[in-house]
């Protein structure tokens, strides 16, 4: 089991915040700055820049706190809400259920790196947190995403798999695409092994 939602959350926004989006927005801050102080013919660009720190860092703190929320809601096993950007589908595997549930848990690693939030084989049931890898496409791409398996068999060598792909937040309004791609990368890992 991972460890609690929280404490995740905290660590991947203070990772975030130090190592990509903090270093990023000093960065761009500066570079518009020494443009629009050549554009203007100032010659002191780094006064421009060093008084707009406070309003990168205040910027920073607003990106931390949506970064925690999305954080916090894709290690919580216990949200479940769903938004219009989550993708699903169903596959028929010709493999025994064991082999199938294994199969599962391995194809995660298709799509990023995994955290498993709930794994039960006697319910079918595999629901996992994927961040991007490696963990610098988090500035691009999403803050992670949910990946639910449902698993059942009702013959030896035959198991239906249920797959959703959904987004860290149920207020996503884009990302269906890069939802449809999760699915796919999965459906081709689970169908090349049967």
């Amino acid at each position: 089991m991972s460890a609690s939602p929280r404490r995740s959350a905290i660590k991947y926004t203070a990772a975030y915040l130090l190592f990509f989006f903090l270093p990023f927005a000093l960065f761009i801050d500066y570079a518009l700055h020494a443009l629009l102080s050549r554009i203007i013919g100032m010659r002191r660009p780094f006064s421009l820049a060093a008084s707009s720190v406070g309003e990168t860092i205040g910027t920073g703190i607003c990106a931390g706190v949506i970064a925690y929320i999305s954080f916090r809601s894709l290690f919580d096993p216990a949200y479940q809400r769903t938004s219009r950007v989550d993708r699903r589908t169903y596959l028929t595997l010709p493999l025994p259920y064991d082999v199938a549930f294994r199969r599962c848990l391995d194809s995660l690693q298709v799509v990023g790196k995994p955290t498993i939030l709930l794994e039960s084989r006697a319910q079918g049931v595999i629901d996992a947190a994927v961040l991007p890898s490696p963990f610098w496409k988090l500035i691009f791409l999403s803050f992670g995403d949910r990946v639910r398996f449902d698993l059942g068999s009702d013959t030896r060598c035959e198991t239906v798999v249920k797959i959703v792909s959904r987004s860290s937040l149920s207020t996503a309004i884009i990302g269906s695409r890069h939802h449809e791609r999760n699915i796919r990368q999965i459906a081709a890992f689970l169908q090349d092994a049967a």
